[in-house]
């Protein structure tokens, strides 16, 4: 059985929607994809953002008040470590040689870093009472507890 000329045009031409297509489904969801962790970058910003804010508004209170704040995160973020600038010694472990190579730079960590391009940030006005302090991100929420000192603002974890 011969084929004729329009036969066999029509089936290049379903041949070559159906290629068109897979190739906008494909491209739809390289975006869409890239669009959420866009949001995710967005969300740790917003982060850093907020909890400067905050650092502030408890620094200009008066000596001794404090209060606990809700941040909102990314659900990927496992933790969030604050560390006083160049006040920090590894314990040997690649998190603690990680934050330990950068805390001249940074003072606010997010892990897991590979995560996340905003992945730290240097704040001023805070400080922390040990070495380090990583309160724990819970459903994407993370609780601190700011208290203000002579110092500066204190971070702490928020009392069970």
């Amino acid at each position: 059985m011969k084929m004729k000329n329009g036969q066999t045009q029509q089936i290049f031409t379903w041949i070559f929607m159906l290629i068109l297509a897979v190739t906008v489904l494909f491209f739809g969801i390289k975006t869409f994809r890239s669009g959420e962790d866009f949001k995710d970058e967005i969300l740790l910003v917003d982060f850093y953002k907020n909890l400067e804010k905050k650092i502030n508004d408890f620094y200009f209170l008066d000596v001794r008040s404090g209060g606990r704040e809700d941040f909102i995160l990314p659900s990927g973020v496992r933790e969030v470590c604050f560390i006083n600038l160049n006040g920090y010694s590894s314990d040997g472990s690649p998190k603690g040689d990680y934050i330990q190579s950068l805390n001249s730079f940074s003072n606010v960590f997010v892990f897991p870093q590979t995560e996340f391009k905003e992945n730290r940030a240097k704040l001023d006005r805070f400080f922390v009472g040990g070495d380090i302090i990583c309160p724990t991100v819970t459903n994407g929420r993370v609780e601190i507890r700011f208290v203000n000192d002579a110092n500066g603002v204190k971070i702490e974890e928020p009392n069970p």
